[in-house]
């Protein structure tokens, strides 16, 4: 008798959807939520006190964080394998494409808007 085999994809979504923590309020709190509250935290940075040892720990906006939320929000999954003769563009040249279509858009008068 075969024993279905899962793939790692699969116990890692089954993972994700375990409670992980209690939030202050006594919500639960599963790991994919934890993981992507971290990834937030690393791109828009955060400040964090600790009454304990009375210490400030800040936590400086990161590039790659930023990359990967815009790619995730915007529905890119991940890296596509680039022509091998055509660098793929960095991210700051990523980010300010982003910057500049959301600046684009929101310049752009609203459908049917004739007072231009």
């Amino acid at each position: 008798m075969n024993k279905p085999t899962l793939s790692v994809t699969e116990h890692l979504k089954r993972l994700a959807e375990e409670q992980f923590d209690v939030s202050p309020d006594g919500h639960a709190r599963t790991r994919s939520f934890c993981l992507a509250e971290k990834l937030w935290e690393h791109a828009l940075g955060a400040t964090k006190y600790d009454p304990k040892t009375s210490t400030t720990t800040v936590i400086e906006p990161e590039k790659w964080a930023m990359v990967l939320v815009l790619d995730r929000t915007e529905g890119k999954v991940g890296p596509v394998a680039a022509d091998a003769g055509k660098k793929a563009p960095g991210i700051a040249e990523r980010i300010d494409k982003t910057r500049k279509q959301t600046l684009n858009q929101m310049a752009e008068p609203p459908k049917g808007d004739t007072t231009f």
